[in-house]
């Protein structure tokens, strides 16, 4: 990541830092490649049929890219099944 300076660098690694520290359980399922325990079968399968997207390869900073088929989606009947804040978790466990 790029930032101005030092002292707004340090603030966005420990804020990086703290979240994967109150969030160890969705990093620990990932590096396990488990699933979530925080989402039920529904939701999972919501996400799976109503949200098309995979992973597909590293940038060479790194970074995942993931293809994401737009035309596909079903974003309303996804949010009938999942929260704004399940898909969230979603995306950083997926991210991990």
């Amino acid at each position: 990541l790029s930032f101005k300076d030092t002292a707004t660098a340090a603030h966005a690694a420990k804020a990086a830092l703290a979240w994967r520290k109150e969030n160890s359980s969705l990093v620990e399922a990932a590096v396990a490649r488990q699933v979530l325990s925080d989402f039920s079968e529904k939701e999972l399968k919501a996400i799976e049929l109503f949200f098309v997207a995979a992973f597909q390869n590293f940038t060479v900073f790194g970074d995942p890219i993931f293809i994401c088929r737009l035309s596909a989606y079903n974003m309303k009947a996804l949010m009938d099944y999942v929260t704004e804040e399940k898909l969230e978790l979603w995306f950083n466990f997926v991210n991990e």
